[in-house]
């Protein structure tokens, strides 16, 4: 359990990009003190081959500024193949674009983010 003063320097000091990987991926983006959340969605078009949305994914981080560490959601298990694959995918493209640009990065369980948001709230 994070204790008071650490989720506050976690949201006021640190730029933090977190995201819960998927073609339909939602972020959470803290910067500055203020909070940016949203969807975005990194789909192939119709006439786009296996890889565009990969592509679309790094060119939608090369646009973030100012992050310094990263956490995305640690999936052990997947509903289906093809979702294995495109997580695997995205989380490959994130990784590299971490190491790239020399920011922290881990994975969370489900589970420790349940309790994050629990103890969040509980604070505020």
């Amino acid at each position: 359990m994070l204790n008071n003063g650490v989720i506050m320097w976690i949201l006021t000091v640190m730029g933090i990009l977190a995201v819960d990987i998927g073609c339909k991926m939602g972020f959470v983006i803290q910067k500055d003190g203020n909070i940016l959340s949203g969807t975005v969605r990194f789909e192939n078009g119709r006439f786009e081959g296996g890889g565009m949305k990969f592509l679309k994914f790094q060119n939608w981080l090369d646009k973030l500024e100012g992050i310094k560490v990263v956490w995305f959601e640690e999936v052990r298990r997947h509903l289906g193949v093809d979702a294995s694959h495109a997580y695997d995918g995205f989380l490959a493209v994130l990784v590299a674009w971490c190491e790239k640009n020399q920011i922290a990065y881990g994975g969370v369980p489900v589970q420790t983010i349940k309790n994050i948001l629990q103890d969040i709230t509980t604070f505020y």
